[in-house]
């Protein structure tokens, strides 16, 4: 067979379609490239932080530690005790504060009382049921005081009713005198005009008629004397009832003087047994919050505390969690709050137990130092609200510190873009000095 013969000859099928099938390939893969998208990811590392600060647990008194109910590390509920302190002084303290704030309102009462019995001498001294529980040993004998007062007062009140009657007895006794000598004077007066006419008629001696007349005079005498012995009684008998008066006055006067200071006192002490009630309940020491005993500085039983001195420090465990991470500068552009991301947390397989949805939350104004670390980075901050689950559905725990990747969906691109990012670099970097 000549050359021209064999060049003649058609190509084999086989090639000729496996040339169509690169082409066709190709063409697909550049049109899945081009229009497929693939999630833009910032990633940062960072940690689980509080979104509240540590809490400090302080007393503000102190005392000393007489026990210690935590450990460092445990889980605890806002108003579990962490520790007491001893109380015994305080204690002490507030029951004196108590017996005398009961012994003014005992009393008090009875003064209010006493006042009330001027005008209701048949009034019972009566206390309140908080009194006649906590202390019924003050109300038996504020009411033999009560007694006593009245029995003295009854007794001043009698001497001078005694006086008072006897006064009223005398003036009465008195008036009958004035009125007897009175009548006397007239019969006297009328012997007398029937005795002058018989004397100068000669018929009776003149000796009779000077009889009646000194007889008159001296009448006329009692009824003066009488008078002036009546007005002397009358005076005595308003004396008498000034002074009646002046008794319930003073009585009055010092119920009420002892009552005013007695209600002083009760005030004063209403505002301190409140803070000494304080003093005594903040002698247990409480957790604030939810959380975990990050810190115990207090160790042994019977060390003193100082005031404000801290005591434990408590990590607080919320709902909400916030993770810390740090994006490097040159991913931050594309970073805004309210972006979706993706949490992975070291502690815990993402394979087997997955990851937390999120947003972000906070993005820092300026880069930082990273901690333990000399690069500069932005902070930022993501916040979720849903946790962990292990294979029974149930929560797993998630306490601050424990390490943390985040991915921020920052955009989509084609793979095409993706592939074609370092041609599109160095072409941006060609034919330049």
């Amino acid at each position: 067979m000549s050359e021209a013969n064999r060049k003649a000859k058609p190509r084999p099928i086989a090639g000729s379609l496996l040339l169509a099938v690169i082409i066709a390939f190709l063409a697909t893969a550049w049109t899945w490239a081009s229009v497929t998208e693939l999630d833009e990811v910032t990633r940062g590392q960072g940690k689980v932080v509080p979104s509240r600060s540590l809490q400090v647990v302080e007393s503000l008194e102190g005392g000393v530690i007489e026990s210690i109910q935590v450990q460092r590390g445990q889980t605890v509920k806002q108003g579990d005790v962490l520790m007491v302190l001893n109380v015994a002084l305080l204690e002490g303290t507030l029951k004196e504060s108590r017996q005398r704030y009961y012994a003014l309102m005992a009393r008090s009462q009875r003064l209010r009382t006493e006042v009330l019995a001027i005008d209701e001498p048949d009034i019972e001294l009566e206390f309140p049921a908080e009194l006649e529980q906590q202390a019924p040993g003050l109300g038996a004998s504020e009411r033999e005081l009560y007694r006593a007062r009245l029995a003295e007062l009854e007794s001043d009140i009698e001497v001078l009713d005694r006086r008072l009657n006897q006064k009223r007895q005398e003036l009465a006794e008195n008036r009958v005198s004035i009125e007897t000598a009175r009548r006397a004077v007239i019969l006297t007066r009328d012997e007398m005009s029937i005795m002058e006419p018989l004397v100068r008629q000669g018929l009776e001696p003149k000796t009779t008629l000077l009889q009646l007349q000194r007889t008159e005079l001296e009448l006329q005498g009692e009824v003066e004397r009488a008078g002036y012995a009546a007005e002397r009684l009358t005076s005595a008998i308003q004396e008498v009832e000034s002074e009646r008066r002046a008794v319930y006055r003073k009585f009055r006067a010092e119920a009420l003087s002892d009552l005013s200071e007695v209600t002083s006192k009760m005030a004063e002490l209403e505002q301190t047994l409140p803070a000494r009630a304080d003093q005594v309940a903040r002698a247990i020491i409480r957790s604030p919050v939810d959380g975990m005993v990050n810190t115990l500085h207090v160790n042994t039983l019977g060390s003193v505390a100082g005031p404000g001195e801290p005591l434990a420090e408590i990590v607080p465990l919320d709902d909400k969690l916030l993770v810390e991470a740090y994006i490097r500068p040159k991913d931050i552009g594309f970073l805004y709050p309210g972006q979706p991301v993706r949490i992975k947390l070291t502690a815990y397989d993402f394979a087997r137990y997955g990851g937390l949805d999120g947003k972000l939350t906070m993005i820092g104004a300026d880069a930082v130092e990273v901690p333990d670390s000399e690069e500069l980075m932005y902070p930022v901050r993501v916040a979720t609200g849903d946790s962990l689950k292990d294979a029974d559905g149930r929560p797993l725990d998630i306490i601050p510190g424990m390490v943390a990747e985040v991915d921020i969906l920052s955009g989509k691109r084609t793979v095409m873009a993706y592939l074609m990012e370092p041609v599109v670099k160095v072409r941006d970097r060609a034919l330049r000095d």
